[in-house]
């Protein structure tokens, strides 16, 4: 009895130490498996951020990108200045080479200023040939970072517009014609949309009469009065035309300077240097 009941109680003895092992193998296990998990997580965190930080790197410009993205706009908001300085520069040169040949009694163009004619950005140069009765405008405009220039309009050696209408009107005005031009810009072109003259003889002919065209072709007054109160922009005003109802004084972007090297550089180097 005595032999049966220590075998009753090493068996439990080795039951108990057999299930604390087990226990602790569990335990070991466990822990071994949160250590993996923290480790992964650790990694995979890592990994996230690097990402994240790699893309939020490359979705900011380099000083160099950002100096280079400067300097293009730079060079784009200039461009016409330099143009127009250098076509100005040259015309005066070579006015001056014919006037000292003597092939040429008088400088080309006498002074110019910067405006808004058409509905861009980039403005264009009025330059007056002359301000006399039969002086006339030239219109300088950027076509592909070239100069184009349009000699011969208006009289009085201007052109009448509001900044930024596109609509540009040219007349002249004398020896009873009153004659109307009215143009606009586009690429580089200087279309006409009317032409139109009014020619009143009666006060220098015994027989004189008054005689109306719209594009060279004769009409009558009413046809002519419709088409050119359709064409003719409302603010033109025949009774205020010549050198003082030119807009440069409320709507030139700077005030007009003589056609001389020196007025030309200093005219256009608050831009050039910008």
């Amino acid at each position: 009895m005595k032999k049966m009941i220590y075998l009753f109680i090493v068996g439990v003895f080795c039951w108990l130490l057999s299930a604390c092992r087990a226990s602790e193998d569990i335990s070991a296990a466990a822990n071994r498996n949160e250590e993996q998990t923290m480790e992964m997580t650790a990694a995979i965190t890592e990994t996230t951020v690097a990402t994240e930080t790699a893309a939020e790197t490359s979705a900011v410009p380099t000083e160099t990108q950002v100096q280079a993205a400067q300097l293009t706009a730079s060079e784009k908001d200039t461009a016409w200045a330099f143009a127009y300085k250098d076509f100005l520069l040259e015309k005066y040169n070579e006015s001056k080479r014919l006037v000292d040949s003597g092939e040429q009694d008088y400088m080309s163009y006498s002074t110019f200023a910067l405006y808004y004619m058409d509905d861009d950005d980039i403005p264009e140069v009025m330059v007056t040939d002359s301000d006399s009765h039969v002086g006339t405008a030239t219109i300088l405009t950027i076509d592909h970072g070239k100069v184009v220039s349009f000699p011969g309009l208006g009289s009085f050696g201007v052109v009448y517009f509001r900044e930024k209408e596109n609509v540009i009107v040219g007349d002249y005005i004398g020896s009873g014609i009153h004659a109307v031009y009215v143009y606009h810009l586009d690429n580089g072109s200087l279309f006409t949309d009317w032409e139109s003259k009014k020619q009143d003889t009666t006060g220098f002919e015994k027989d004189g009469k008054v005689e109306y065209s719209i594009h060279g072709a004769v009409v009558d007054e009413e046809k002519y009065q419709e088409q050119y109160d359709r064409f003719v922009p409302a603010w033109y005003d025949p009774m205020n035309s010549g050198i003082d109802a030119c807009p440069e004084k409320e709507g030139a972007l700077k005030g007009s300077a003589v056609m001389e090297p020196k007025e030309i550089e200093q005219f256009f180097a608050p831009w050039i240097a910008g």
